[in-house]
């Protein structure tokens, strides 16, 4: 991982709310999937679920696991 992609991670980590429970189990469980099985994966969660912190913190996983880019749609 580049200097300034690291930086960019603290300081997201920085500004970065907690995640809850459920959020955890998800991004720990996207991350199994996506890295562990290479699978494609999908997330649907209702509005004000926090699907944006999520895949934020499941991009900054895979990236620290395997490098990279990562594409959200």
């Amino acid at each position: 991982m580049s200097l300034q992609r690291q930086q960019d991670f603290d300081e997201a980590n920085r500004i970065r709310p907690d995640l809850s429970g459920y959020q955890d189990r998800i991004v720990s469980q996207g991350a199994e999937a996506i890295v562990e099985r290479d699978k494609d994966l999908m997330i649907e969660a209702p509005t004000g679920a926090g699907k944006t912190a999520i895949l934020s913190k499941l991009a900054q996983k895979v990236l620290e696991r395997e490098g990279g880019k990562v594409l959200i749609l």
